[in-house]
């Protein structure tokens, strides 16, 4: 777009991945981009308090991964040097589906193995680096600024304890699964989304172990998944820049991983298949085992809105919050970017 065609100020609501994308492709075609979060960043690459999926295994899935060197230049030769481990994915893994192997087979699905923290350092960095993307921590949007009853033109915010408010041509909610859009709309007097929800009870525990590359016969990630109805516990074992495994042992409907290496151990030997097994039993653990619980997929249908204020939009986990198991939640949020890319070719016009 020409300058002289771009809007003047978005703001996006949360430094998620979602949202660092939003915000990426919002840098061209606002002349000034805002994300408001409420987390501070960590100086080193670590997870933090405000992603707390971030300690565990994470696969970008390849349209996932085509999308991002869409919006990021050079970005493979920056993922490299941080350490991550460029694979054709059907080549170099290992799927146990319904109770076998596939066979794994050359193709054109490319992805990167990299830690969560360090490809949302990566993306954070390059998004913050842009001229006309500025960021706000620690703070917290309580409320949208509204023209008419029809119209957002902007958010309202503590900062220090202080109640401020920034006007915006867009307001992007990238705020993740609690997300309060719902509760602004109805206070602006429309109607909240219709909400559908999966329950599924699914814990996992994750560990990060010393990796050889002669382990799993030289492949770099095996997925376990339970063969439904009977089974109910999976797991996954991926490769990591700095010669890591993540080890992530999986629970369905209440069947959890414990968090002591005993019961780790125990868990992973009761898989339907011994391989993550017979690594981590010898692996030397360079990690606690750490916990998460994720109660039931959640999809807003905003979509199906009979009206919906101009000047808003909502994305990623904020809308629709996959089971992680399956690994879509950071390829979503990159086509999701790609789609609003499509979208501001229109202008504003184009959200509508």
């Amino acid at each position: 777009m020409n300058q002289t065609d771009r809007s003047k100020h978005a703001i996006v609501i949360g430094a998620s991945m979602s949202g660092l994308l939003a915000a990426r492709v919002l840098s061209d075609h606002f002349e000034r981009v805002t994300i408001l979060e409420r987390d501070v960043f960590p100086t080193e690459t670590l997870a933090r308090k405000g992603v707390p999926q971030g300690q565990h295994a994470h696969l970008l899935l390849g349209g996932g991964y085509r999308a991002l060197l869409d919006l990021f230049p050079d970005l493979e030769s920056e993922l490299r040097e941080a350490g991550g481990i460029l694979i054709d994915l059907l080549d170099k893994g290992y799927l146990f589906l319904n109770g076998a192997f596939l066979a794994p087979a050359a193709s054109n699905v490319t992805s990167a193995l990299i830690s969560r923290p360090n490809l949302e350092a990566i993306i954070r960095n390059r998004v913050l680096g842009l001229d006309n993307v500025v960021v706000q921590t620690k703070v917290a949007v309580t409320g949208l600024l509204t023209q008419g009853n029809n119209q957002v033109i902007g958010v309202q915010y503590d900062s220090a304890q202080n109640q401020q408010q920034l006007a915006a041509d867009l307001v992007v909610d990238a705020s993740g699964r609690g997300s309060r859009s719902p509760t602004w709309l109805e206070t602006m007097g429309f109607a909240a989304p219709e909400l559908n929800e999966v329950k599924v009870n699914v814990g996992y525990s994750t560990c990060i172990f010393e990796r050889s590359d002669s382990e799993l016969n030289g492949k770099l990630f095996m997925v376990i998944a339970p063969k439904a109805p009977d089974q109910k516990r999976g797991a996954v074992i991926i490769a990591q820049e700095g010669n890591r495994w993540v080890v992530g042992l999986i629970g369905m409907f209440g069947d959890h991983p414990p968090t002591d290496q005993a019961g780790f151990l125990e868990f992973a030997r009761s898989l339907p298949t011994p391989e993550i097994y017979d690594i981590i039993k010898h692996a030397t653990p360079l990690s606690e085992i750490v916990p998460y619980k994720y109660p039931s997929s959640l999809r807003r249908h905003y979509e199906k809105l009979k009206s919906f204020p101009q000047g808003f939009l909502v994305l990623g986990d904020a809308m629709c919050s996959f089971n992680p198991i399956f690994g879509q939640g950071m390829t979503v949020a990159s086509l999701e970017a790609k789609a609003l890319e499509a979208s501001l070719c229109n202008g504003l016009d184009g959200l509508r």
